[in-house]
């Protein structure tokens, strides 16, 4: 049992001023002096973090920065710093570009480059018409993934239909994969629960349906994994994913 008390200790410990300001000074110094010892020519940021310690690092050493932003995020001040910071913005979606001209950022420095995919030839399913229609829902478990939509719709297909549900990825919210958990099986809702897997092709193979049931995407990279294995996608018009379908599919 975790008292009031320990859960307050541990919250002050993880915001202390002080840890937080010595990470950031010595990722910031050591990144310097890899450059240095290294004779880097580029620094390239793949997270919103990495991108802001090799902000602060061009004060000591004066290298080209590349960020690659592929997650929305509210504008303010350090978005701002690294923006300004970073000579190349590279976003995986035309929605993330909007969003950053929004806040106004340079159009000139972003360009977009959307996730690259293995193209090499996949196993798609051979679907059985007597076996039960299995969708399946790819992606963290947490409320903007959203899987308890997934699990609803899972409930109101199979009142007519024999339908069963995937749900793939790790719980990220303790608190919300335990609810929707306890939500299917009060409803009787026929839910496979695959945890994480670092192989996902089985689960695509296997497949009728990708449902995507986020309520804020980038780019929707498990949608267009789904296309490879000739899995359609059903999804809601959020973030990037409408960049994924043409106008004939939205």
């Amino acid at each position: 049992i975790v008292t009031a008390k320990a859960r307050t200790r541990r919250l002050r410990n993880r915001i202390n001023p002080f840890s937080i300001i010595y990470e950031v000074v010595f990722n910031v110094f050591s990144l310097a002096r890899l450059c240095k010892n290294e004779q880097v020519n580029v620094m390239i940021g793949n997270t919103f973090r990495s991108a802001l310690y090799a902000s602060l690092s061009k004060f000591i050493v004066r290298k080209p920065l590349i960020w690659h932003h592929h997650h929305s995020m509210p504008n303010g001040f350090a978005l701002q710093f690294v923006s300004k910071k970073s000579d190349i913005i590279i976003t995986n979606s035309n929605y993330l570009k909007r969003e950053l001209l929004d806040y106004g950022i340079s159009e000139d420095k972003v360009e977009v480059v959307y996730n690259g995919l293995d193209i090499e030839p996949h196993k798609p399913r051979l679907i059985n018409k007597k076996a039960a229609l299995t969708l399946i829902n790819i992606g963290k478990i947490m409320p903007a993934k959203n899987q308890l939509d997934f699990i609803k719709l899972i409930a109101e297909l199979s009142i007519n239909d024999d339908c069963r549900g995937i749900i793939v990825g790790q719980a990220s919210d303790r608190t919300y994969y335990q609810y929707i958990r306890n939500y299917a099986e009060d409803h009787k809702v026929s839910i496979e629960w695959a945890g994480s897997t670092p192989d996902i092709s089985k689960y695509y193979e296997r497949a009728d349906i990708l449902v995507s049931t986020s309520l804020s995407e980038a780019f929707g990279l498990t949608i267009a994994e789904s296309f490879l294995y000739g899995c359609p996608a059903f999804a809601y018009a959020v973030g990037g994913i409408p960049e994924l379908f043409d106008e004939t599919q939205k």
